[in-house]
Parts: structure tokens; C-alpha cells; sequence
């Protein structure tokens, strides 16, 4: 593709990608969109899906579910009301939509505890942030590469907390285990911390997801041991806030394992927090992302 052509379909496709950030109180079907910015339907939802990383249905969806988790964390609102504001035919339809993103019925979302109701993208588009479609990386064009490095890693003995639903809501089980650290006279700055996944088929249900978040192990008792195993890790740091870290790691996946030469490897992903976990300015939240590889 000339230069040329692929700055004007950037512009068009950055241009469909705005219109469906701005509307979300109604189902915008891909006919409309592409007509809106020339091109074939089946042309345009092929552009859509390489240039901003998920298909058009997709990227609309997780936009207005992002709305509507926003408006359930404000209380004031039934949720048959949020299903309509969004844009969903029914609210039978809008609670099945939810729990498949979140893991949770609508009715259930207030007592996740969390602040920031962000699902994973590989844009970086959020509805919560209006800067986020300002600043549209489609994933064909050249930017700032991630930088990582392969290396091999040691195994680790850890102690800590299982949790089971959606990852980007891991937080809460960091919550509970600082809990038990602060009954039992424990600093977790002070502690290697670490957050583990096995490796999670892609048709895994988000409430199904399983994580292991934990501490290097001295000893403790009245918690679960867990060993991740040595071997070839690629490795990448992310600095800013945690809420970010689910598009990070897709980023991981999509640019930096290609690029490797690397394959993943069936062993637990995990990261590491070397700036602690209670940091007073997101920005200078720091993770280490450790992604199990292999050569081809």
C-alpha cells in the first residue's frame, strides 16, 4: 500500500472509529459506517479490523458496555434504563452482553469494587477517556515500539491468594491479601509481588478467568503455595496506570512475540510490581510483564 493510500485510509477508518466513540446510544450496524466513509461494507470491515485491531461490532459493543458500566457506578440509573441509553434491544439482551465481558450480571457489577469498568483493547480506546480517540494508534501504523528483551528467568516459590473472574478487576484480590499482610504484621512493599495466570484459551468466559496474586515466599502460613517454573520469558515494563496494563499486554501478543522470532510457551504469564503496589500517582506505577516463550 503507497503511502498515500494508506494515510487516506487511516483518515477514513480514524474518522469510523470517532463516530462510534461519539454514539453510543444506539446499535450502529457496519452498512452504516462504512457508507459514512465510502467504502464497501466487506472492504471497510476488513480495514476496521487490521488498522484498529477488532471488528467493527466488536469495537461499538465494548464502547457502550464501558458506558454502561460507568452508569451502573453511578446508582441512578435501572438498569432496563442503561440497557436503552446504550443502546441494546433489551435488557435480556444487554445482561447477556455484560456478563460475557465482565463476568458479572449487571445487578452484580456495584459490588466488583471496581472505579475504572475498562475492557481490554488493543487500540487503547476507551469510552472513559476522551483523549483515547484523540490519540488512535492503528496497529499498521509504525510508532513507538514497545521495548522487551528474552531472557531466561528462574522459578519462583510464591504464597498468596487465588481469584477467579475478569482480569482487569484483579485488583480486589490485591485488596484482600493486603488485608491478611496488615493482620499479620506484613509490609508488602517490603515483598517481591507477583500476579500469575495460566495460560487462558481465548473461548474462556471471563468469569472463568483464574489468577494468583502473591508474595515471594518466606514461610507464612494460611496461605497457597504456587511455583512458577523457570524458563525463556520475553519481557516488557509498563509504566502508567494498572487499568491500562489488559491493552499492554494484548500490544505484547499482537507486535512483540512476532517480532521475537519466539512462540508461546505453555507455562504461567505473570508480572511483577518493582514500585510497589500503592503508588500516589498512576503514572509512576511501574510492571514488569513476563510472557512464557520458546524459539520457533
Amino acid at each position: 500500500m503507497r503511502n498515500s493510500t494508506y494515510l487516506d485510509a487511516q483518515s477514513r477508518i480514524v474518522e469510523a472509529a470517532t463516530l462510534g466513540f461519539v454514539e453510543l446510544n444506539r446499535t450502529i450496524r457496519a452498512t452504516e459506517v462504512a457508507d459514512k466513509v465510502g467504502y464497501s461494507v466487506f472492504h471497510f470491515q476488513r480495514l476496521f479490523r487490521a488498522m484498529v485491531g477488532e471488528s467493527w461490532a466488536d469495537y461499538h459493543r465494548r464502547l457502550r458496555l464501558e458506558l454502561a458500566g460507568s452508569m451502573i457506578q453511578l446508582n441512578d440509573y435501572k438498569v432496563s434504563a442503561i440497557a436503552i441509553r446504550c443502546g441494546f434491544e433489551s435488557h435480556e439482551v444487554f445482561a447477556r452482553a455484560f456478563k460475557s465481558a465482565y463476568g458479572c450480571k449487571p445487578s452484580e457489577f456495584l459490588s466488583i469494587g471496581t472505579y475504572h469498568p475498562i475492557l481490554p483493547s488493543p487500540n487503547g480506546v476507551h469510552q472513559a477517556d476522551p483523549h483515547t480517540i484523540e490519540s488512535l494508534r492503528t496497529l499498521r501504523e509504525p510508532g513507538v515500539p514497545i521495548p522487551f528483551e528474552v531472557r531466561p528467568v528462574e522459578a519462583m516459590h510464591l504464597v498468596g491468594m487465588r481469584y477467579k473472574g475478569p482480569l482487569q478487576f484483579v485488583s480486589s484480590a490485591w485488596l484482600k491479601l493486603n488485608d491478611w499482610a496488615n493482620e499479620h504484621g506484613i509490609d508488602l512493599n517490603t515483598r517481591l509481588l507477583v500476579t500469575c495466570a495460566e495460560e487462558l484459551d481465548e473461548e474462556t468466559p471471563p468469569a472463568d478467568h483464574e489468577a494468583f496474586v502473591a508474595m515471594d515466599d518466606l514461610g507464612e502460613e494460611g496461605l497457597e503455595r504456587f511455583i512458577v517454573d523457570s524458563g525463556l520469558f520475553l519481557v516488557a515494563r509498563h509504566q502508567g496506570s494498572g487499568h491500562l496494563l489488559a491493552d499492554f499486554w494484548l500490544r505484547l501478543y499482537c507486535e512483540c512475540i512476532p517480532e521475537s522470532g519466539h512462540m508461546l510457551r505453555e507455562s504461567a504469564a505473570f508480572q511483577i510490581y518493582p514500585s510497589g503496589l500503592f503508588v500516589e500517582d498512576p503514572n509512576q506505577f511501574v510492571t514488569d510483564v513476563y510472557v512464557p516463550v520458546h524459539p520457533k
